[in-house]
């Protein structure tokens, strides 16, 4: 089970993903560029500006890069 949102502030995007399950999962991450920044954290990176895999309780946290 993934649950993921969108936040946005002050012209800034952030895209939030949590694994809350023991199994990995891929999903699609909104349109755009996105550079990771949970990297300290160990959060999974997009593969591809479309998708990401995580493994069990794995994070993915990036933030839109301006057009």
């Amino acid at each position: 089970d993934v649950l993921s949102f969108t936040r946005e502030l002050n012209g800034e995007t952030i895209f939030c993903a949590f694994n809350i399950s023991n199994d990995a999962a891929s999903i699609s991450i909104p349109s755009g560029k996105w550079a990771n920044i949970g990297k300290t954290l160990g959060a999974a990176e997009p593969t591809n500006n479309a998708n990401v895999d995580l493994a069990g309780w794995q994070v993915c946290l990036v933030r839109k890069l301006e057009d």
